[in-house]
């Protein structure tokens, strides 16, 4: 390994990439690791192992053993998924995306994230699902519609102009004058 080699540790996969493609980093002076990140990122990106191979200026058999290497090291992940721990991790994510969401004061954005959230974990066996006939129903069905076109008709300075005034009428009295909406 050259000196280059200890300015290129810690860079991301995408990056080294970059500087190969750039001509600015020779593949054989990476470590082992390093082109085995580089190869997982070309893998998910699309490129067969043969792009790879031409890409790194590596035979296709190293490549292909990159690649079982890789499927081998991942395999132990499947072992240490359940349930559970993937509707867990659906919920974390959700409540990112909603909270950016709302930063971002695009309400209608974070209401889909909670209702496609809730599909999701039902799908999964987790929140309980109504049976088909309540849901069908014509006063279910008309109010999941009434819900539906309020919320694409306010626009999000709409509904951030009724949480501000909302807030501030419990701050004045302790008291909303808005009837409360139950979450």
């Amino acid at each position: 390994m050259d000196k280059n080699t200890t300015k290129i540790t810690g860079k991301s996969a995408i990056e080294l990439s970059e500087l190969i493609q750039k001509k600015e980093l020779n593949p054989h002076n990476l470590y082992r690791k390093e082109r085995l990140q580089i190869v997982a990122f070309l893998r998910s990106e699309g490129k067969s192992q043969y792009e790879i191979a031409r890409f790194l200026g590596f035979c296709d058999k190293t490549i292909w053993l990159d690649c079982r290497n890789l499927k081998r090291n991942s395999a132990h992940l499947v072992d240490e998924l359940t349930l559970k721990r993937v509707a867990g991790d659906l919920i974390k994510e959700a409540d990112i995306l909603v909270n950016k969401a709302k930063k971002a004061e695009d309400y209608k954005l974070a209401w889909q994230i909670k209702c496609e959230l809730i599909d999701k974990l039902q799908s999964m066996g987790f929140v309980y699902k109504a049976p088909d006939k309540l849901e069908h129903s014509g006063e279910i069905k008309a109010a999941e519609t009434k819900i539906y076109n309020i919320i694409n008709n306010l626009g999000s300075k709409e509904i951030n102009d009724y949480y501000r005034n909302r807030t501030n009428d419990q701050q004045v009295d302790g008291q909303s004058g808005h009837q409360e909406i139950p979450e």
